[in-house]
Parts: C-alpha cells; structure tokens; sequence
C-alpha cells in the first residue's frame, strides 16, 4: 500500500509543477504520440511478463518467481511514471488538459485528468499481469473483477488529496464571491492543519465503505473476537470484513484515530486459514498499533511531509540562493527558462528524490519498528507469540512461500519470526527495542517541532527576493569578470545593493560607474541620494552630495533629481533653497507626488 501511495503522490507532483505554455495551440500530434505511448507501454509489458512463462505453475511457486513478479510490477509502475512524465513533458498533455471548458480555472480537476492517464497507464499493466496474479493468490475472480479491485483500492488512497483540493478550491471560491483576499502562505499554514485533522478524523469512513467492507457476521466468534479486544483496551466502532480483491487477500489492520470512526478489519480468507487463538493474535498486534498510538504518529508523519512540501519552494530557493547551486543554474544556462528546464530539473526532480527518501528511508524505518512493537504486544498481550508466528508462517506459505521475501517497511516474515523467537527467549531485548521505538519517536516530535518553527520563519522571508538579489549580482559581477569595465553594470550593482542595505557597496559601485562616466546623470543623483540620507554616520557626507546633485540638476531637472538636490540643501541647513527645489519637483511630478508633498511638509516644517 505504502509504495502504490509514492507512485500516486510522485505522479501529482510530476503533473502540479508542469508550467502549460500560455500560447499553446492544440495539436494532434501530440495526443496521437501520447496514445501511441500507451501502445509502446503494452509492448515493454509482455515483454518482461514473457520472462514468466516457462516458470510458472498452477501447483506450486518458487519464492524466486514471487521475487520476478514483485520486481516486474515495481519496474511497470516505474515504467509507468516514466511514460506518464513523457506525456506531460515533452507531449504537452497538461496543454492540452487545460484548454478543456472549466478545467483550467480548478486545479483539482487538472490533477484528476493527470491521474486518470497514470491510471490509463496501470490498467494496462493489471490486465496483463492478471494470469500471474491468479496464480500466484490462487484467485479466480476474472480480469474484469481484479482490476475493478485494484481501482477500488487505488482510489481511496487518493481521497485526502482530493478532499485538501476540494477544500482549498471552495475556500478560494468563497473569499472571492465575499471579495476577501488572504496570502497563500497564510491560508495554507492555518487551513492545512486543521483540514489534515478533519479529513483524517472522518477518512476511514469513507474508506471502508469505498473498500465495501461489511460488518463480520453475528455469532459466537464475532463476540469472542469483540470481547477480546474491549479486555485488552481497544475501543473501536466495529469489526469488519475487508472485503477487497474480493476478499482474497490476506491480511488484517486498523484506521481511526477517533472511537466513532475506528474500524477493525479483517480479510475474509484469515478466516479461512487461521483458528481462533491465530485471530487473535493478529487482532493482539492491530492493539498494538492503537495502544502505541502509532496511528497518530502516522498522521504526523504525512503532516510533516505536507509541511516540507509547502515549504519545499522556498527551502529551495534560499539553496540556490545561498549555496553553489546558484553556479549550477550560470553552467546550465537555465536562467529565464522558467517553464521546462528550471520548472523541472529544480523544482520537480528534487521533490520527487525528497519524496522518495522521506518515505522509503524514514518512513521505513518508522513503519519497521511500529510493526516490531505491534508483534510484541501481541507476544506479551497472548502470553507467547506462538499464534502470531503460525499465522505468519500460515499467510507465507498461502501467499506462495514469501517467508524470506524483504519488506522495506515490514521485515521479512523470518525477521519478524526471529525476533519474537529472540525475545521469548531473552525479555530484556523487549525493554531495548520499546527504548528504541521511544527516541525515534522523540526525534521525530522534535523534527516536527523544528519544521514548524522554520515554517513560521519562512513565511516571513522573501525568498524570491533574496534570488533576484543573488542571481542578478552573479550576473553582474560575472559580465566584470569578462574584463570589460562599463558604466551600466557598476550602476546596476550599485543599485542592487542599495535594495539591499549594503551602503558601503553601492557608494564603491556609484564612484566607479562616475569614474567611466562622470555625467551619468542617475549614478551623480542616487549617489547624493545615498550620501543624503543614509543613517551611517561614516557615510553622512552632506556637502559631497549637494556637489553630486548640483552636477545632476546641470543634466536633468527631473523631479527625483529636484528632490535628492532638496534634500540634501536640507540636511545642510538651506531650508529655503529646499522648499524651493521641492515645490518646482511637485510642479513637474506624475507620480510619487504624495512623497514630495510629505517632503515639502518636512522642509517648511523647520523655517
């Protein structure tokens, strides 16, 4: 379940960042390459299942040939991607999307289309597999009903997306019919917690009844198991049949993290295959889940992943911003390419690699060590571990002697075998692996905690501005580095780091641009400007910026240069000259006249 939820997110991500070209004009073209991608597909798929054929068999599967299967749906769900990725770059499907009625003003509605061609892309690859599938579960449901399955479990992993999409596309809705408006940044850190919360709290309602599980029928042993689970402090909705693949897996959990809409579920083939103290074991490990509140910690961990991604931007522009990044852009030559080559190779490629760690590597370590903690309640809840064990031993043999095969966030069935046989027999590696579980816990809470301060810091910098700065002094200082002096790249970079508050750089720049040009009228007025006004006492050079503005007026009686002349006249003691230049700025000015009025208050304000 864990790996189909990265192939989904991983494909929202490949979709959302895709910047559609604003003059793009529909072409068949592209929509018969795309459809000619689902052929070529098809074909790499028989392919690698052809490798199937001669190892197959209806009596018994080698491990090797369940370990070829799972390695073949992994590269086809890759594949998958990777064909998908095609047609949204290079085949322009999100162009042609948006150009639809309605589409381009919803954005979850965009996403939907994008899903439903990765999901074009998975029915091939379901419909083509199903004779393995068959063989390998020992399922005889038919193509038609496995693959209505595998959609009926696909799409509710996709229901908090669509749920926070929803969400956001309604809110948007209603501050714009109300004439309200609230930035981005804030809407999303006060909505996003508080939607999280509601959509997790209610989800597994939807959820079950999505996956069509029914109530397990009244009898002796629903109120065995029932009873079973109040004594040992579950408290729970219900107890149901996980009726997915047409209840031919093998395989029970629990979802909730309030009483009204937690859920036991259980696979109608455990029933078939595992006896009463079995079930209960496995309903022993289920508590262990609720009683170590993993299923909280679960929450939090998909939270701090949204938080990284709402972030991700601006994290990422400080790093380019700020380390040698910024060089790789220069050697790339991806400035001002802002729709393919930086839209993609920096914004899209980085989130999926971070996807891709925070879940296959933190995740997995999270996930093995919750599922290690559950197999020992189970062990200290039955007082030994013996039914978990045989049920594990029972579900590797049905599902076609997988006992070795690796899990990345489960362990293997040996592991997990292992340690319970480990901890029967030494207890004390109980306390060290609780211990264990409680600093990972720790650091994550702290990791948290450090996410949410550095999202409160973030969005409070102007990343984007702090870019502009360092790409456009890179520039400048690089256009230097040719050799070539010139009066407008000194001027630039003074002006740039005028923006900035970095005084002593733009004087050196403005003195060097006037050395090449001594009647460049904008360096003469910024640099009296400067010297003017600045609040360094080691840059208060009154009487050099009158020299300076007096110089510009001889140029220009712009009413900037009328003003910065005014200013400094002020600072110098000449009030009258002052109001004087300042009302003649006021008689030529169409804009920043509010300024220079304010101005002309100050000057009279002292006569």
């Amino acid at each position: 379940m864990f790996a189909n939820y990265f192939y989904l997110v991983t494909t929202l991500i490949i979709f959302s960042t895709y910047t559609p070209e604003k003059d793009y004009e529909f072409s068949v073209t592209h929509l018969l390459l795309i459809l000619l991608s689902f052929v070529l597909y098809r074909f790499f798929i028989d392919l690698r299942l052809k490798k199937l054929y001669h190892i197959f068999s209806t009596d018994t599967v080698p491990l090797e040939t369940q370990i070829e299967f799972n390695n073949i749906s992994l590269h086809s769900m890759i594949t998958a991607l990777l064909f998908f990725s095609l047609s949204v770059w290079l085949l322009h499907f999100k162009d042609i999307v948006v150009i639809l009625p309605f589409i381009p003003e919803i954005v979850f509605l965009q996403e939907l289309t994008g899903l439903a061609l990765f999901f074009g892309y998975l029915l091939i690859f379901w419909r083509r597999s199903y004779p393995y599938y068959s063989i390998l579960s020992k399922s005889s449901t038919g193509v038609k009903s496995y693959t209505l399955s595998q959609l009926k479990f696909h799409v509710p992993l996709l229901a908090p997306w669509f749920l926070l999409s929803l969400t956001f596309y309604l809110l948007d809705y209603i501050l714009h019919l109300s004439g309200l408006s609230i930035s981005y940044k804030i809407r999303d850190f006060t909505v996003l917690p508080l939607s999280i919360l509601l959509i997790s709290m209610f989800l597994p309602l939807i959820i079950q009844k999505m996956w069509n599980c029914k109530p397990l029928p009244e009898g002796e042993l629903r109120e065995e198991l029932i009873s079973f689970c109040k004594s040992n402090g579950l408290k729970f909705n219900n107890l149901l049949l996980w009726n997915i693949f047409d209840g031919t897996m093998l395989t029970a959990g629990i979802m909730g993290i309030i009483t009204k809409f937690r859920y036991i579920l259980i696979t109608p083939m455990m029933f078939v295959y595992l006896n009463v103290n079995e079930l209960k074991s496995v309903l022993a490990h289920e508590i262990g889940h609720y009683k170590n509140n993993h299923l909280t910690f679960y929450l939090l961990f998909f939270f701090g992943f949204f938080l990284i991604v709402m972030n991700y931007r601006e994290i990422l522009l400080i790093m380019i911003a700020h380390t040698r990044l910024i060089d790789l852009l220069f050697y790339f030559n991806f400035i001002g390419n802002e729709k393919s080559s930086f839209s993609f190779f920096w914004m899209t490629l980085p989130l999926i690699c971070f996807f891709l760690v925070y879940f296959r590597l933190f995740f997995g370590i999270l996930s093995r060590a919750f599922e290690r903690e559950a197999d020992l309640n189970s062990h200290i809840a039955m007082g030994s571990g013996s039914g978990l064990i045989s049920s594990l031993e029972k579900i590797g043999v049905i599902k076609g002697n997988i006992r070795n095969l690796p899990s990345w966030h489960h362990y293997s069935i040996k592991e997990r075998v292992d340690f319970i046989n480990d901890c029967a027999v030494d207890p004390a590696l109980i306390g060290k692996h609780k211990k264990k579980v409680k600093k990972i816990k720790t650091g994550y809470i702290l990791f948290l905690l450090l996410l949410m301060f550095a999202t409160v810091f973030i969005q409070n910098v102007d990343t984007e501005e702090q870019l502009r700065f360092v790409l456009g002094e890179r520039l400048l200082l690089s256009e230097l580095k040719k050799g070539e002096e010139s009066y407008e790249v000194h001027y630039l970079l003074a002006s740039l780091y005028t923006e900035k508050g970095m005084k002593f750089k733009a004087e050196a720049h403005y003195l060097k641009s006037l050395e090449i040009e001594s009647k460049g009228t904008e360096a003469l007025n910024n640099l009296a400007w400067l010297y003017a006004t600045t609040e360094s006492p080691a840059l208060q050079k009154y009487s050099k910026a009158l020299v300076l503005a007096k110089k510009a007026l001889k140029l220009s009686r712009a009413p900037h240069i009328l003003d910065t002349a005014a200013e400094a006249y002020y600072k110098l003691g000449n009030h009258k000259k002052a109001v004087e230049l300042e009302e003649e700025a006021i008689s030529k000015a169409t804009d920043n006249i509010e300024f220079y009025k304010k101005q002309l208050k100050k000057f009279r304000g002292v006569q």
